[in-house]
């Protein structure tokens, strides 16, 4: 077992407890909902931001790499 780490020791574990599982009830609450859109709209407000801050940095970078393959 050396060498390995035990996120790979458990993956095969985790496949046999959940394909084993024939079939069950499940209850998925109402605000799962909502807080699952906070969630996507919370990531898409923080790639803007971040795109908003290092907007400079990535135009130039953008600028210099197609610069380069025009001549």
């Amino acid at each position: 077992m050396k060498g390995r780490s035990r996120g790979v020791m458990a993956l095969p574990m985790l496949l046999i407890i959940v394909l084993g599982i024939e079939g069950g009830t499940a209850y998925i609450d109402a605000g799962s909902g909502s807080y699952i859109l906070q969630l996507v709209v919370g990531a898409f407000v923080g790639a803007f931001m971040a795109v908003g801050v290092f907007w400079r940095r990535i135009r130039a970078a953008l600028s210099r790499r197609f610069s380069r393959n025009k001549g």
